[in-house]
């Protein structure tokens, strides 16, 4: 029995954190009272009504801007030469002067000193992705689910322990959003980076995720958390059908339509 071994801590931890706006006259708090952990290879989508802070918490977690209350624990790097953390925003964000290699190299620069060090770990970023062959294309020269990748290719090449996701895939048509879901899905097993995932889309959080958090009130606040309990690997079709998946289905629609006011 291994019921005496020891807890890794988290990757990171959320104590009493409250968000406001500096400058604000109105003193306006966007988050309160938000605690929440994250440990080694979880799976974590954040869903909400729009306005509810959910981008706002991942700028908080990422140290972007600062909490007005509580606590952000982050666990330092493992690994040299990385970075805790790493974000994947709703646009690529790439720059348009660089090709492909040199963008996501571009995550690299300051954290790595070798230039050769820098193109080996982008390379095999950009191999985890499925992007290999477009090393030397310019931005422009590519669709929008392969500028995600890109983006999602310069996040893994910090090797992060934590990915911030911030609905990377909501502007991508349903073929492509499939297929990078799929992808995800393999990239997180097999690197083991813990994800937290924005999106509005219930199916797609009962897709990817191991747990479901419900942002919502005003200001906001965790309303409600769910596991996902289907096994994986998960096929879509058996989700649509499985009677426990549409319960939750139900619960996470009530959370997000009622008890957020709506």
């Amino acid at each position: 029995m291994d019921a005496l071994a020891p807890v890794s801590p988290p990757v990171i931890r959320l104590e009493g954190l409250a968000f406001g706006y500096p400058g604000d006259r109105s003193h306006a708090i966007v988050l309160q009272d938000l605690d929440l952990e994250v440990r080694h290879g979880d799976f974590i989508a954040l869903v909400g009504q729009s306005g509810a802070g959910k981008s706002t918490l991942l700028r908080v977690i990422a140290g972007l801007v600062p909490a007005v209350l509580g606590q952000v624990y982050v666990e330092p790097p493992k690994e040299p030469d990385s970075r805790q953390i790493g974000m994947v925003f709703q646009d690529a964000r790439l720059l348009p002067w660089r090709r492909v290699l040199a963008n996501v190299e571009y995550g690299l620069e300051g954290l790595v000193k070798s230039r050769h060090e820098r193109r080996r770990r982008a390379l095999a970023a950009l191999d985890l992705v499925g992007l290999t062959e477009f090393a030397d294309r310019w931005p422009h020269h590519l669709s929008g689910g392969q500028r995600q990748r890109v983006g999602l290719a310069r996040a893994l090449a910090v090797r992060p322990a934590l990915l911030l996701m911030d609905e990377p895939f909501g502007a991508l048509d349903p073929a492509t959003r499939h297929g990078l879901q799929d992808q995800l899905l393999s990239i997180w097993q097999a690197t083991g980076t813990s994800i937290i995932f924005v999106t509005h889309d219930i199916d797609e959080a009962t897709y990817l995720a191991d747990r479901v958090i419900v942002l919502g009130g005003s200001p906001a606040r965790i309303l409600r958390q769910l596991d996902v309990e289907a096994p994986r690997p998960r096929c879509r079709n058996d989700l649509a059908d499985d009677p426990t998946a549409t319960a939750l289905r139900s619960q996470l629609y009530e959370t997000f339509f009622y008890k957020d006011g709506i």
